[in-house]
């Protein structure tokens, strides 16, 4: 009697030890895993900062690009208005100063835009590209205005006929389509372009 109660008393203590065991292991197991998750948690969430640290740098790189193009392009366009003024006067014809100016600023913002072709989509360095190419026909428009009225300033001293007949010739009406298409298509190239912009910017 007195043996198997020593026995029962002992297999009732091993079970109590191995039920604590066993309650200690799952608790450790479970406090490990917790740990394990909560750093990778907070791994996940530095990681995310970072991101958003890059993706907020880069939009504000990205914003500084646009602002600067744009301020390129409204100083070109200012350019031409110079360009073609029809205020100039009788000298305008041997004023290379202004045209070169243009040109300059034509050439700069060309470049500009080719070193942050990156910030863009294609379809926007479409649309900058041909507000650009706009710009150059205005340049050449004057250029053309120029060697017409030389060549026609030739012929009157050399006392021959006009032969400027049509618009498309005519030095005068050269130089008026390019000082119009300044003040009217130009301009508004340059805001559509300013439409897309802040859509980029997130500015509504």
């Amino acid at each position: 009697m007195e043996i198997t109660r020593y026995i029962v008393t002992v297999l009732a203590g091993s079970s109590t030890i191995g039920v604590i065991i066993v309650f200690l292991g799952k608790t450790i197991i479970t406090k490990s895993s917790d740990i394990i998750l909560a750093n990778h948690k907070n791994k996940l969430d530095l990681l995310k900062i970072e991101h958003q640290i890059r993706f907020s740098k880069l939009n504000e790189e990205r914003g500084n690009v646009i602002k600067e193009i744009f301020q390129s392009l409204y100083n070109l366009e200012e350019k031409l208005k110079t360009l073609t003024t029809t205020a100039q006067g009788p000298d305008w014809i041997n004023d290379n100063v202004r045209e070169e100016s243009a040109i300059k600023q034509l050439n700069q913002t060309k470049d500009l835009l080719e070193v942050n072709r990156i910030f863009f989509s294609e379809n926007q360095c479409n649309s900058i590209e041909k507000t650009l190419n706009e710009c150059l026909d205005v340049i050449d428009r004057m250029c053309k205005a120029k060697q017409n009225y030389t060549f026609r300033e030739q012929i009157r001293v050399s006392g021959g006929a006009d032969t400027f007949t049509n618009d498309d010739e005519n030095p005068l009406k050269i130089w008026q389509s390019a000082e119009k298409k300044v003040k009217k298509e130009i301009k508004e190239e340059r805001l559509k372009l300013a439409k897309e912009f802040r859509d980029l910017i997130g500015v509504k």
